[in-house]
This record gives C-alpha cells, sequence and structure tokens, in this order.
C-alpha cells in the first residue's frame, strides 16, 4: 500500500530567533516529509531569508507570501499551495520530534476512521516546563497507554488534517482575527461530522513564552477563546470557570516568568517574546 503524502505549514512573523531551530527539526524528519510550507506574513526582520538558505537546500522545502496579516491567512495560503494527503501544521517556535512525521503516518494508517490528529506538545523557555510536563504524563498516562484517544480540539502547534476533511469545511471557517483559528478549525471539523483524536507518540516542544505576557493582554487571548466557542454557539459555566481558572494560574506564574526572562536576558538569550493571536497585534504566534 502506497504511504499517503504530507506537508507541513508553517506560518510565521518577525520569527528570526526560532524559525530556523523548528525548520532543522523539520528537516530531521524529512524522510517521512513530503513538503514543508513556510508562510512569511510581512516578517521585517530575517525570518524570510532563514527559511529561504533551508529552501535552497532541500528541494522539499518552499517559502510563499502572505500579504494579508493573520495568522488564519498565513495558514490558509499555507494549506492552499500544500498539495499532500495529509496537512499538518506547527508554530515557527515549535520543536518537534525525531519521529514526529512517522508518528502522523502511523495515526492515519492504524485510525482510518479520524480525520485529524493532535500531538502530546511539551514546553521549553519556560520556568514551570518540567512540573507541567509531570502533570501532564501523569494525568494521561492510561490514555497514552493505548496510543490514541478522541479528542474536540487540536492544537495549532501541533496537527495535521486530512486534505479532504479540510477541503470540506475550510469556506466556513472564520478569517477573523480576533477568534482563535485552530479552535475555530476544530469546531468546524466537529461540526461537519469528522472525527479528531491525539497521538501518544507525536510529540514536539513549544516555546513557553506566552506565559510571560501581561495580565492585560492574556485576558484578551482568553477572551478570543470564549468568543470562539460563542460564535459557534457554545456557552456554558464550565467553559467560563476553565478560562477563569487559566487566567487565574497566569497570574500566579507570571512573577517566575518574568525572573526568568530577567536571568535568559542576564545571559544574553534576547529572544522575541510570543505575540497574542488575536485583536489588533500582528496575530502570528
Amino acid at each position: 500500500m502506497n504511504r499517503a503524502s504530507l506537508s507541513v505549514v508553517v506560518p510565521a512573523y518577525n520569527e528570526e530567533n526560532y524559525i530556523g531551530e523548528c525548520l532543522a527539526t523539520l528537516a530531521r524528519n524529512r524522510e517521512w516529509i513530503d513538503e514543508v510550507v513556510v508562510v512569511d506574513n510581512n516578517s521585517t526582520d530575517r525570518t524570510r531569508d532563514i527559511a529561504m538558505r533551508f529552501a535552497d537546500r532541500f528541494d522539499k522545502f518552499v517559502v510563499i507570501d502572505e500579504p494579508v496579516a493573520g495568522v488564519v491567512h498565513a495558514r490558509n495560503a499555507g494549506f492552499a499551495t500544500s498539495t499532500s494527503d495529509i496537512i499538518a501544521r506547527v508554530d515557527a517556535d515549535t520543536l518537534v520530534g525525531e519521529s514526529w512525521a512517522r508518528a502522523i503516518h502511523e495515526f492515519f494508517e492504524r485510525e482510518p476512521e479520524y480525520d485529524a490528529v493532535t500531538g502530546v506538545s511539551y514546553l521549553y523557555e519556560s520556568p514551570a516546563s518540567g512540573l507541567k510536563r509531570k502533570i501532564s504524563d501523569g494525568v494521561s498516562r492510561r490514555w497514552r497507554a493505548r496510543g490514541t484517544r478522541p479528542v474536540v480540539m487540536l492544537s495549532g502547534a501541533n496537527m495535521a488534517v486530512r486534505r479532504r476533511a479540510w477541503l470540506a469545511v475550510h469556506d466556513s471557517t472564520d478569517t477573523s482575527k480576533d477568534v482563535h483559528e485552530d479552535v475555530d478549525l476544530s469546531l468546524c471539523l466537529l461540526k461537519g461530522g469528522f472525527r479528531l483524536g491525539q497521538s501518544a507518540h507525536m510529540c514536539l516542544l513549544v516555546s513557553g513564552r506566552r506565559g510571560n505576557s501581561s495580565v492585560k493582554d492574556y485576558l484578551q487571548y482568553t477572551q478570543a477563546t470564549k468568543r470562539t466557542f460563542l460564535r459557534h454557539g457554545y456557552d456554558y459555566l464550565g467553559l467560563r470557570l476553565l478560562l477563569v481558572a487559566n487566567i487565574l494560574v497566569h497570574v500566579g506564574f507570571l512573577p517566575l516568568y518574568r525572573a526568568h526572562a530577567y536571568v535568559s536576558r542576564s545571559q544574553g538569550h534576547r529572544k522575541r517574546s510570543r505575540a497574542l493571536p488575536i485583536g489588533e497585534r500582528h496575530p502570528i504566534s
């Protein structure tokens, strides 16, 4: 049986400090990847130049431009450019594991009834990365022993979808800047009757720099989550309580993040903070 083809889309805006490491990890997966589409969304730094180095070196890498600002527009441009049976997406600050792409193939071959998959994401650049990993591994131990479970939400930093499922719902997805595009896509897929799963073997690292966001910015971020659910007709007490808890956790950890960022700066690590993908700011990663 012929193996399904796999494209990976990487939206990027002013990610010169991260994009090289991200693409290097994808290059190490290229035995299992048919193409990597980097979407430069009006970067003003060296993001595009760094991505072009990979395109010049590897035939499977391509760099395109999306002039309309917004992660959803960059994602859509990348998905439209991709040519594979399966379309994966990661953030520009993502570091995929050595077997990440293979895990995507194995999931869809083993679970033909599923139409999209998300993986397991751990944090780096976070003072709480060890604690969060321990908690995550503890609460997920039972389902991870099985390798797969059904879910209702995909993470934009670690996901893949069958092309036929994407084509069936892309006209109904929201292109507004004040919603979360991955939450919106997940809900559109569910409404379309498609099944979403999670793979225990589709592992990667994603920067925890969003934890350094101000309370005001993070509140705006969580409000976008609520707004996305409301646009799909979902509003219930559990969701509201979960969002409040999320904000309280952020407030509790913020002093640790600020101290961690200060130490990083004092040691010469001056990576760009993560812009929140909503509101009037440039909404990429």
